[in-house]
């Protein structure tokens, strides 16, 4: 494997796996909205110079030690995030979560967001007991057909 570091944090850290090819927020401690939006947002920007979607990468969220994630960075996620990820195609949310913590509450909203209804995008979610099982998962969902999935234009707004 190929891992490089793009971004530590005490609360996470961004990795890239070319070998997959995806992105990977590896998520060790809680974060404030602010923190967590801009750990992310410095991933998508990388994610956004990488994959298109005639050569998509994986996204892998390590979110097993994450016990929370602040309101307005689910918000986030939801109107930003996924239709800028979904737009340079990703087609699959690799999450690792812990079934012994909240992991699996706290990426409740947010997977189901990932289909919202009267939107052109729609992205699979699957969920993992380790990062290699996700890394494996990754690696096997951009090897499968689009099945017909619509990445749109997502154009950002000035205000952003």
């Amino acid at each position: 494997m190929a891992t490089t570091v793009l971004l530590t944090r005490p609360y996470g850290l961004v990795l890239t796996e070319t070998s997959v090819p995806c992105v990977i927020t590896q998520w060790r401690a809680f974060a404030s909205a602010s923190e967590f939006i801009a750990l992310q947002e410095a991933a998508l920007r990388y994610f956004e110079t990488q994959s298109t979607p005639e050569q998509p990468w994986g996204w892998v969220g390590d979110v097993h030690r994450l016990e929370a994630i602040p309101v307005q960075a689910q918000d986030w996620l939801l109107t930003d995030f996924i239709p800028r990820a979904a737009a340079v195609g990703l087609r699959e949310l690799s999450l690792v979560q812990s079934p012994s913590s909240l992991s699996p509450l706290t990426t409740q909203r947010y997977a189901h967001g990932t289909t919202p209804s009267g939107t052109p995008y729609r992205l699979r979610t699957a969920y993992f007991s380790s990062l290699e099982a996700a890394l494996v998962g990754a690696r096997l969902a951009l090897s499968q057909p689009t099945l017909a999935l619509h990445y749109p234009s997502y154009q950002r707004s000035a205000a952003q």
